[in-house]
């Protein structure tokens, strides 16, 4: 669902907060859930992210347990929802208790291989994409940015 969203804002003339809001109301109509396969296992979901950091931006925290220095990324998984509980998702977002939910599903892990159809939508750090491969390998490698400060 982020990924259409970014999708969708990419494609807007203006950029801003209230055109983010537009392009993710707009994205709830109509929005299927995604079929895929997290490391040989079938999901239906509402959205998947893989986060290190522990928000979007703009204080939308995904995974308030990430932590950038800890080896591990964090993939959080949520299950189909209704507009209700999109809706209290969307809170729970910027309350930082979106792990409290029952349709959450936030696992620690160092490598993970997904499956989708190729064309699936997918955003790097905001950025839309689409995948150009049925499978996408994701995995940190701990300790290998070198910083001069």
């Amino acid at each position: 669902f982020d990924a259409l969203v970014a999708n969708r804002f990419a494609n807007r003339k203006r950029r801003g907060l209230y055109n983010y809001i537009i392009a993710t109301i707009g994205s709830l109509f109509g929005y299927q859930p995604i079929q895929l396969k997290l490391n040989g296992i079938q999901k239906t979901l509402f959205s998947l992210s893989i986060a290190n950091a522990n928000q979007f931006g703009n204080n939308a925290f995904i995974s308030p347990y990430s932590k950038i220095q800890d080896g591990t990324l964090e993939i959080v998984a949520i299950s189909k929802l209704n507009l209700w509980e999109a809706a209290m998702i969307s809170i729970r977002l910027f309350t930082k208790t979106i792990g409290k939910s029952s349709k959450v599903d936030i696992q620690s892990f160092q490598e993970m291989k997904i499956e989708c159809p190729i064309g699936t939508y997918l955003h790097m750090d905001g950025e839309a994409l689409t995948t150009s491969s049925s499978t996408l390998v994701v995995k940190i490698v701990p300790n290998c940015l070198k910083v001069i400060v």
